[in-house]
């Protein structure tokens, strides 16, 4: 516990015991309190960034390196006559070049290159190259394709055989979600690069922007009352409750003077930290005969099952550097904003929820966050919902294919003048979509696969395409009883 006192008020911080010992499951927060003389105007809380810069990973800078020797594929015949991939006049290994680069209709978009991502988009070409037919005849067309086929052919574990090592666990391997590692075609240099940074033209967020989530801490800004006889620790244990023992035992002004004996604080340690759940709305089916299906992209149905779909993560916006209140400090910058990633789901019984076929919603995922802002052009936050695609069917979202095995995402923008808030609730704390020392519920509801994203977007532009229906109420969170060690 860290205490600031004053002759008559005290600030008052207090760390819980951590639960694990890894900060995406403990949380981390990254605090500027350096000692019990410092001024609380320079007292600063903020979330810990995954990683410190947007240098690009050694694994991500591998893969990409990877993703260009197979996109620079040529075949030399034995007359010493050329032919790359990228100039072929076959139109079906022309397509497949022009889909590999992610050549859109007016530039080359962002790709999707998390290992699961890249495995599943090379077995693809592979089935692609392979479906043409047996390789016939020594013209140079089949030649190169042979050599492309050689190239992504998979091995035992699903991977072509070149493909970097130190790839195959990337980006969860430096903490980050999965849509987050992207490739991008440079079509000047004939190269694929690794997309680190905000950028209006790939529209994703820089990776140094992804921090964990909040730790567990507790606050209080608080007027004393003193006593000019001890306070025992009998006194505490005996006493009904707080306010009775302030009135019984700690009587004196509520300044500190030299003969002053004990001192404490009128107002309770509060949680410093909000509190995120969220729920999941299940998919009904329309017809009591049929599976219950979500259209994608191209207008087929998605069969949603009970377990196809696991929600494995959260990112969520607007998490800015706090005061000494655990207020957002002003003024607010946007270079400051970090999104919160918890990749750890699961309900109070341990379990991972769904997004299935049924009716109601699915048990609550919890998560710990920082108090988010109320300035009328910074207070609807972004929510991604990170879920994985284990059904066995590929289908098409917002901006390309989702594979089997992978990752993709749906996003919502939580206001918090659409909320529900308990009776009593302070105007204040309803300002906001997260208050610290309330707890923030989600429930939200999947109408359709169309939206999907396969690598995460700016969270912070204003034209992000929302896949996710959101019901949101607030709950009092003070807490009862805190034990500090």
């Amino acid at each position: 516990m860290f205490v600031c006192s004053w002759d008559n008020a005290v600030l008052a911080y207090a760390q819980a015991a951590k639960v694990y010992d890894d900060k995406d499951r403990n949380g981390s927060l990254v605090d500027g309190i350096v000692d019990r003389s410092q001024p609380a105007s320079e007292i600063e809380f903020r979330l810990e960034n995954i990683l410190p810069n947007n240098n690009a990973p050694a694994a991500a800078t591998l893969l990409a390196a990877y993703f260009t020797d197979i996109a620079k594929t040529s075949y030399t015949s034995a007359g010493d006559v050329t032919i790359k991939w990228s100039n072929t006049d076959n139109s079906k290994l022309k397509g497949l070049f022009m889909n590999f680069v992610g050549l859109g209709a007016t530039d080359y978009q962002p790709l999707p290159s998390s290992a699961a991502c890249a495995k599943a988009s090379l077995a693809d070409l592979y089935k692609e190259l392979t479906t043409m037919g047996p390789i016939v005849g020594s013209n140079l067309e089949e030649q190169l394709r042979q050599e492309l086929i050689t190239k992504t052919t998979p091995a035992s574990d699903g991977f072509p055989a070149a493909f970097p090592g130190e790839a195959k666990n990337y980006p969860a391997s430096e903490g980050l979600p999965d849509g987050a590692a992207v490739i991008r075609w440079y079509d000047d240099g004939q190269q694929f690069k690794p997309e680190t940074e905000t950028s209006t033209l790939a529209g994703i967020t820089s990776i140094s922007r992804y921090a964990y989530p909040a730790e567990l801490w507790f606050c209080a800004n608080s007027k004393i009352k003193t006593s000019y006889s001890e306070v025992s620790t009998n006194d505490y244990s005996s006493a009904t409750d707080w306010a009775n023992l302030l009135a019984d035992k700690y009587t004196a002004s509520g300044t500190i003077f030299p003969d002053t004996k004990a001192a404490a604080i009128t107002n309770p340690l509060q949680y410093a930290v909000a509190h995120l759940k969220i729920a999941l709305k299940n998919v009904a089916r329309t017809d009591p005969e049929v599976p219950a299906t979500l259209k994608d992209s191209k207008e087929e149905d998605i069969v949603v099952g009970s377990t196809k779909f696991p929600l494995t993560g959260i990112i969520v916006g607007r998490q800015y550097p706090q005061d000494y209140n655990f207020t957002p400090r002003q003024p607010i910058s946007d270079v400051d904003e970090s999104f919160a990633y918890d990749h750890h789901m699961l309900d109070a019984g341990g379990n991972g929820i769904y997004l299935c076929e049924g009716t109601g919603t699915t048990n609550t995922v919890n998560t710990l966050l920082l108090q988010t802002p109320s300035d009328q052009k910074k207070k609807e936050v972004s929510v991604a919902l990170e879920f994985e695609n284990n059904s066995d069917q590929d289908f098409y979202g917002k901006n390309g294919i989702v594979y089997k095995g992978t990752k993709f995402y749906l996003l919502a923008k939580v206001n918090p003048a659409d909320a529900t808030a308990p009776s009593g609730m302070p105007e204040s704390a309803q300002a906001q979509v997260l208050t610290r020392d309330y707890i923030t519920t989600l429930t939200l509801k999947v109408a359709s696969l169309r939206e999907a994203y396969n690598v995460l977007p700016d969270l912070t532009s204003a034209r992000l395409e929302l896949g996710v229906e959101v019901v949101t109420k607030w709950e009092q969170a003070t807490p009862t009883e805190i034990s500090i060690d």
